[in-house]
């Protein structure tokens, strides 16, 4: 059963066209300015006006007459149509483009709509606007209120209309608070609902097989928080279940995406600092009073992640290290519990080395007096400083020259990461955060904590 939040959720439509009210699919306007007849009707003629001149052009019930056959004529419709949520497109030969099906099902109907043979540049181009892909968000905790929530709000092409979690009563409060449209019961019937185009997993990470595995079987792509599961093992699962179903995985690994760190990884391809030799990571984080009360945390269960922080934070560094420097191929690790506040490991050691070559080391630990988070990049000719979480500047150092440099991270810190997502299922660009390279971040996590 579903709770509507403040106004109605939009009704299942095709993602070709824009809008809530986008109910018609497939129209096409030849060039003699004739209608193909759409396979529903438009949102007017269940309003009552499907009589009306205006209403019968745009069922495709009504030819326009020969003589008006004109662009000022097209140009009308067009706009007619604009207004009840109708996406229209021209073809002067009249012919319906055979890969428009085939790559709206590939990409939700956001693929390209012209020829299979066009080309990348083409495609952006060609294709017509369309409607904002439709997330349905699962569990709504500290994460979604700022960083993710809003994220898929804001981003061009996106749109968040449903929440469910574990208690309804929290995805009442949540739809509610952030102007979402509805609020699911349960967790099953937002990922069945024909409401929703794609699901985005925002539990903690015991729980993200269970519940990607059925968005899988759904037949929708889907955005897993990071870490992306509990070991590698259930990352491969994962990933298997969506390529069979040619569908894609995202993980919400959004440093990836973020503008800071793509300037980090373009000093980086331009050779700026030479060959790249060494990287070194240190963060140290003192225990937050949660801890030191003994207080209930999924970040501090193994259970529910192995680890401890260092999973919860680790994986973000971890992952965009390879990243920006090519995945590690070897790694040997040390976990130890030194306060014995919680049953998770609080100090971690490791060193790795690069497919290039390059080697790394890291220590994370969260017991300590003061907050530390320093990444160093070390070249032949430079070096590259810069924090995976603090807000300061990037420090490039060149032939004895430094360079400072301040990029903002933007408020709801995912917005990139998503604006990303909708490309990818556009197909426009490839994510640079997939599933198939999360699980590379969780193999090499598993080898740290499984020691020497």
């Amino acid at each position: 059963m579903t709770r509507a939040i403040g106004r109605p959720a939009p009704r299942a439509a095709s993602l070709l066209h824009e809008g809530p009210e986008a109910h018609a699919v497939g129209i096409t306007i030849r060039a003699d300015c004739s209608a193909v007849a759409p396979r529903r009707d438009s949102a007017d003629s269940r309003a009552g006006h499907a009589h009306s001149p205006e209403s019968q052009l745009r069922q495709g019930r009504r030819r326009a007459p020969k003589g008006q056959c004109d662009e000022q004529a097209r140009a009308g419709q067009r706009r007619r149509m604009a207004q009840v949520g109708l996406r229209v497109r021209i073809h002067p030969d009249g012919d319906r483009r055979g890969s428009f099906f085939a790559e709206a099902c590939a990409h939700l109907g956001l693929g390209m709509t012209s020829g299979a043979s066009a080309s990348p540049d083409d495609t952006a181009r060609q294709r017509p606007p369309t409607r904002p892909v439709r997330w349905g968000m699962i569990g709504c905790g500290a994460v979604t209120e700022v960083k993710s929530g809003p994220a898929f709000q804001l981003a061009e092409g996106s749109a968040l209309v449903a929440v469910a979690t574990r208690r309804a009563e929290a995805a009442r409060d949540y739809a509610h608070r952030h102007g979402v449209p509805a609020a699911f019961e349960s967790i099953d019937a937002l990922i069945a609902s024909d409401d929703v185009d794609a699901v985005y997993i925002a539990t903690p990470p015991a729980s993200h097989l269970e519940l990607a595995l059925k968005v899988a079987r759904a037949g929708k792509p889907c955005c897993v928080e990071k870490p992306m599961a509990l070991n590698h093992a259930q990352c491969v699962e994962m990933v298997e279940a969506f390529e069979a179903r040619g569908l894609p995985l995202f993980v919400s690994y959004y440093r990836r995406s973020l503008p800071r760190f793509s300037r980090v990884k373009h000093w980086l391809d331009e050779g700026r600092i030479g060959e790249v030799r060494d990287v070194r990571w240190h963060l140290v984080k003192p225990p937050s009073p949660r801890d030191l009360a003994g207080e209930p945390n999924w970040r501090t269960d193994p259970d529910a992640s192995p680890g401890g922080y260092f999973s919860d934070l680790a994986s973000h560094g971890l992952d965009l290290l390879q990243h920006l420097l090519g995945d590690i191929e070897a790694v040997c690790g040390w976990a130890v519990n030194q306060q014995g506040l919680y049953r998770a490991e609080d100090a971690v050691v490791a060193s790795w080395r690069f497919a290039s070559g390059a080697l790394g080391s890291g220590s994370w630990n969260f017991g300590g007096s003061e907050r530390r988070d320093d990444v160093e990049i070390i070249g032949a000719r430079g070096s590259i400083r810069f924090s995976v979480f603090d807000d300061v500047p990037l420090h490039l150092w060149v032939d004895g020259v430094e360079i400072s440099e301040s990029i903002e991270h933007p408020t709801n810190i995912q917005l990139h990461h998503v604006a990303n997502m909708i490309r990818h299922l556009r197909g426009d660009a490839r994510h640079p955060a997939l599933g198939v390279e999360a699980a590379k971040t969780s193999r090499v996590m598993d080898r740290i904590l499984g020691a020497c």
